[in-house]
């Protein structure tokens, strides 16, 4: 890769890692664009394009947003998982969980154990892909 001089402006085919992630969060703003429009199709077909590009973090948790609007809920429940296996600790996505799936009639003690699973996980590095079914 070549250097660069102080005052000189890099150009996008030095920082090949800084235009992959601006791609992502473009592709993030358009999804989030369409989610907002309550146009989940069209965000989903954004979200995977940038994560078949390699793109990932919060764009799972989109993704799965996505996924629930449409109401395809055992994708949106896989979805959930893979975003907070990729951060636990992320409150958002812990929020939305909580909230999507109180809405779709789960009970405190099933949503208890699937969002608290990935403290576990977390704690001891293991990814083992159990909870509660939807």
């Amino acid at each position: 890769m070549p250097t660069v001089s102080p005052g000189q402006a890099a150009q996008p085919s030095e920082t090949p890692g800084a235009v992959s992630l601006l791609r992502a969060m473009l592709a993030m703003c358009r999804a989030l664009a369409w989610l907002y429009l309550r146009r989940p199709v069209r965000a989903l077909a954004v979200l995977d394009r940038a994560l078949s590009r390699g793109a990932h973090g919060t764009l799972l948790r989109h993704r799965a947003s996505a996924l629930a609007l449409l109401d395809r809920r055992e994708e949106a429940v896989q979805a959930y998982r893979e975003a907070l296996r990729f951060d636990p600790l992320d409150g958002a996505t812990r929020i939305e969980v909580v909230q999507t799936l109180f809405g779709w009639g789960w009970e405190h003690g099933p949503l208890q154990a699937f969002v608290t699973q990935f403290d576990a996980e977390g704690s001891s590095g293991g990814q083992n892909g159990s909870g509660p079914a939807a």
